[in-house]
């Protein structure tokens, strides 16, 4: 039996790379039909995402900016709960790479 592909696609921020995000989940569905695919967002962003039939679940990521260690812990948990095998981190930075 095959394992289930589990996707997280990460993009938090900028409205206009949110929207340009959308066909991703779409690409996955199509090649793993029966993959997970999950979103991290920002609140202002949840709407682009919120009836996109290719999303099985947004993960929001402001409710852990509080700066406290326990919020932050509290999300990782979150995070690690989903058991995901995939993660796409859609930000344009040399840091992440």
């Amino acid at each position: 039996m095959k394992k289930q592909k589990r996707i997280l696609i990460v993009r938090p921020d900028r409205i206009g790379d949110v929207v340009l995000s959308t066909p991703l989940p779409r690409e996955i569905k199509k090649t793993y039909p029966d993959s997970f695919v999950a979103v991290m967002l920002r609140k202002y962003t949840i709407d682009i995402y919120e009836n996109n039939p290719f999303v099985d679940k947004i993960i929001l990521v402001d409710d852990y900016e509080d700066g406290s260690i326990e919020s932050f812990w509290k999300k990782v948990k979150e995070i690690s709960s989903y058991k995901f095998t995939h993660s796409l981190t859609l930000l344009p930075t040399e840091r992440l790479n």
